[in-house]
């Protein structure tokens, strides 16, 4: 159902002519050149594009010229994690550690699994750290210990990954004989 105010053709939803009553465009700058137009009806040359202008987004000269068109500077940098990075790191490779554990018959092992949440969190907040830090956003006086937080990270997802792969293969194996 359309909507009974509305009429066809409804002035109030017409678009504004764009030329006036003698043909002006009336958003056109009456200061603005007019373009060229050839008396004979042979085509314009082109003019040349002088070099500084034809491509502005273009990377810069190898001659030695000025450095990279765009470097980011961050008025104010965030404070770095990197100890609370390796603490996360730790906890998980203790974690795994106990999950080794588990695979000896030790039933207190099992609670190894849940070491798998710090050590993950700790290794993809590191590699974002890491980047961040190249680029300036964070504090990189921490570098070295969010380093070191991802790659025992790293460890200890490796550590698990080995473990849970063992046990599989031992549960396997005890089921078909």
């Amino acid at each position: 159902m359309s909507n009974p105010l509305l009429r066809p053709n409804d002035p109030r939803f017409q678009r504004p002519p764009l030329h006036d009553g003698q043909g002006n465009n009336v958003f056109a700058d009456p200061e603005a050149p007019v373009p060229a137009e050839p008396a004979d009806g042979q085509p314009l040359a082109a003019r040349p594009v002088p070099v500084e202008t034809a491509n502005v987004f273009a990377a810069p000269a190898a001659d030695g010229g000025p450095g990279p068109t765009y470097q980011p500077q961050f008025e104010t940098t965030q404070q770095h994690r990197g100890i609370l990075l390796l603490v996360l790191a730790v906890i998980g490779l203790a974690g795994s550690g106990s999950l080794a554990l588990a695979a000896t018959g030790f039933a207190w092992g099992l609670v190894g699994l849940l070491g798998i949440v710090p050590a993950a969190t700790a290794g993809l907040l590191a590699m974002a750290d890491v980047k961040a830090m190249h680029r300036g956003a964070i504090d990189s006086s921490g570098l070295v210990q969010t380093r070191l937080a991802m790659w025992l990270a790293a460890a200890a997802v490796a550590v698990y990954a080995a473990v849970g792969l063992g046990l599989i293969i031992v549960l396997l194996i005890a089921s078909l004989s």
